[in-house]
């Protein structure tokens, strides 16, 4: 069973953790690759924004879960999420085990 939290309610080093690593997020403070010379509209207003509306994969601890490699989101800004646009946020990390 997989525990959920929102971004929100992370230790700050856990915050810092996922702005790291989950690099498809659409903010005015963080323009991922996907979204172009202005080509989109931020879905979030800033990366606090992104933390509150997000939930995370948690282990027992409070860490990020590495065995779940996405995170929920739900955007603030926009009512839908632009075709070809990512709405699961994923980073790029070798299969569990093969580190």
């Amino acid at each position: 069973m997989v525990t959920w939290r929102k971004g929100s309610e992370l230790t700050p080093e856990v915050k810092a953790e996922c702005l790291r690593l989950f690099v498809h997020r659409h903010t005015r403070d963080h323009k991922p690759l996907w979204a172009g010379a202005g080509r989109y509209s931020p879905q979030f207003a800033s990366d606090q924004d992104w933390l509150c509306h997000t939930e995370f994969a948690v282990t027992k601890s409070g860490r990020l879960n590495r065995a779940v490699r996405y995170c929920r989101s739900h955007p603030t800004l926009s009512q839908r999420t632009p075709p070809g646009c990512p709405r699961i946020a994923e980073w790029d990390l070798p299969p569990v085990g093969q580190t």
